[in-house]
């Protein structure tokens, strides 16, 4: 289809196209980092009620380490925050990438005089 618009329209789908491909990869971040959210979380609401001095073993990368329970409940309280305030400037980059997208989709619009030829927003339905 792009080898088939006017010069400035190709420019615009190819723009569109960038930010679909940057789309994608910012909802994959996003996905993993709530899968590490709930891992977190779920670490944490085990810990709960375990005595400080209690001793707990955790992975960190291929090896697993022990490590009393008082010295990993504020590293993962820590995380938490970390990654609920990098999912939302996830979720808040995807918003304003949607909205850049529509609007190269509406640009592309104009430039074909109304036709889109079926431009849609794979990849940003999340």
């Amino acid at each position: 289809m792009k080898n088939h618009l006017p010069p400035a329209a190709k420019e615009k789908y190819e723009e569109l196209e960038e930010l679909q491909d940057e789309a994608t990869a910012v909802v994959s971040e996003k996905e993993q980092a709530e899968q590490k959210l709930d891992d977190s979380e779920s670490a944490l609401d085990a810990l709960d009620g375990v005595d400080d001095e209690q001793v707990v073993h955790r992975q960190i990368g291929r090896i697993r380490i022990q490590s009393v329970s008082g010295e990993v409940k504020p590293e993962l309280e820590t995380e938490i925050a970390d990654l609920e305030s990098r999912i939302d400037e996830l979720e808040q980059r995807k918003e304003r990438l949607e909205e850049q997208f529509e609007n190269r989709k509406e640009d592309i619009k104009h430039l074909l005089g109304g036709q889109t030829g079926g431009l849609g927003t794979p990849g940003m339905d999340e």
